[in-house]
């Protein structure tokens, strides 16, 4: 267990938690269409 993946595992973990917001907004989006 390393410094390095431990980074990339929190990169990962802020991709993953953006991406779902990401979703979450164009969804509102397609809603008001």
């Amino acid at each position: 267990y390393s410094v390095d993946n431990h980074e990339e595992f929190l990169e990962k973990r802020v991709g993953v938690k953006r991406l779902k917001e990401l979703i979450q907004n164009s969804q509102i989006l397609e809603g008001y269409r």
